[in-house]
């Protein structure tokens, strides 16, 4: 139990959790770390600001519908209006080492956002994990049930989720589904929906984590009897036969296990089930599936990925990717049921944005005027300014801005930061 509660940052009072803020670890960066990532990431975030630019979807405000254009499409683009100091902070985080930007726009999009997700996804987890050792802290369990079906190459993603949330509610208001809450002594549930691509085309299937006020005899097998009722659901909701892949339980020792790992995995990690239930959309695909943010990644590299017997390039992840984004818009990640966080002691929920928009604390060590950052812009630079700062500190900085002028757009031949050769010696 001291092991859980220490590896997860969070600290038990007769039962209760007090939710520390998700921040991540505070340890100095090694040299190099992370500087490739948020590379990456800025990459990709450009990719599907491209990809959703000019489309909109419709918002209902007032009882009346509204056409809204994906906020990703401005996030860390477009600097916040201020009077005073007008421009992009560049920022520096004492507690990590690392370096990002201030006053600029963020869109907040867990489902959307290179940029945004991966803070709201690890403050999710936290959550999570707060979650998890309140639960074992009473001496209780927790199982993870996953539901999927058959699926197939010509079923469109919409028509998928449709039949898909509908069996979902059949199942969960079902019978035999609260039958076996109380069996198990369950005090709540959570539940997330993630999806990827594959040979058999769009894949979607839901997480849901039983927490339990006790350690119950058998649970994996009470559970388990489920499967003919989530069986029963899939067939009414018009999406046929489940396969022998169709309903999953994994017993509390799984969960419990891997969610006191997180934070000191090995280079190649099993995922846990807070990250199961928190990151699955920036997971690498496996076994010839992509995640949503795989297919930024081919559009970032231009290159193709193998899937079953074809290749999925930069025009049909293109597709992909815009099917994905406009059927995940406005959903929410994690869906904890009534009164459960409550019961848990964690503190009262925050928007995606307001995860979002927090960084910790941090030095504002110069700001980029407007004429500047539109260098940047043009450059596609955001991610190699930070990588470049990564590796000769703050003092690069107004270096680094002179030579914004003189550069010319990234090419695949010419990457324009390969100027950094200027800033050997610091």
């Amino acid at each position: 139990m001291s092991a859980i509660l220490t590896h997860t940052g969070f600290q038990s009072d007769e039962g209760a959790v007090i939710h520390k803020q998700a921040e991540r670890a505070k340890r100095p960066a090694k040299a190099g770390e992370g500087q490739d990532v948020q590379v990456r990431r800025y990459a990709m975030q450009r990719e599907a600001q491209k990809v959703l630019t000019g489309f909109t979807y419709t918002r209902k405000r007032d009882g009346v519908d509204h056409g809204c254009t994906y906020r990703v499409t401005r996030c860390h683009r477009n600097p916040n209006s201020r009077a005073w100091n007008p421009g992009v902070d560049v920022m520096h985080y004492p507690d990590t080492g690392r370096y990002g930007y201030g006053n600029l726009v963020t869109c907040g999009s867990t489902w959307h956002c290179p940029i945004c997700s991966p803070k709201i996804t690890e403050y999710r987890r936290a959550e999570l994990a707060a979650g998890a050792a309140s639960i074992m802290g009473r001496d209780g369990e927790i199982a993870m049930v996953t539901l999927t079906y058959r699926h197939s190459i010509d079923l469109p993603l919409a028509e998928s989720l449709k039949a898909f949330y509908k069996a979902r509610e059949k199942f969960f208001a079902g019978r035999a589904f609260k039958d076996a809450m109380r069996d198990v002594g369950a005090v709540g549930r959570v539940y997330s929906t993630e999806v990827t691509f594959g040979v058999n085309g769009w894949h979607p299937h839901i997480h849901v984590l039983v927490l339990c006020e006790k350690r119950i005899p058998g649970i994996v097998e009470r559970l388990a009897r489920l499967r003919d009722q989530w069986a029963r659901s899939v067939v009414k909701s018009g999406l046929g036969l489940i396969n022998e892949h169709g309903f999953d339980v994994r017993n509390g020792d799984y969960a419990a296990e891997y969610i006191a790992k997180y934070g000191h995995e090995p280079a190649v990690f099993t995922w846990s089930a807070a990250h199961e239930l928190t990151k699955s959309h920036v997971k690498q695909g496996r076994a010839g599936n992509l995640t949503p943010f795989d297919l930024l990644g081919i559009l970032a590299t231009r290159q193709g990925v193998e899937v079953g017997d074809r290749i999925i390039g930069p025009a049909e992840a293109e597709n992909l990717f815009r099917e994905y984004a406009v059927q995940f818009q406005g959903r929410q990640q994690l869906y904890w049921s009534k009164g459960l966080r409550e019961q848990l002691g964690l503190e009262n929920d925050r928007t995606d944005e307001e995860v979002a928009d927090g960084e910790g604390d941090s030095d504002i060590i110069g700001t980029i005027t407007s004429d500047e950052w539109r260098e940047v812009l043009r450059l596609n630079g955001r991610g190699q300014i930070l990588a470049m700062l990564g590796k000769y500190g703050r003092q690069a900085l107004p270096e680094i801005l002179a030579l914004l002028p003189k550069l010319n757009p990234n090419r695949p031949d010419e990457p324009w930061f390969r100027e950094e050769n200027k800033f050997r010696g610091y």
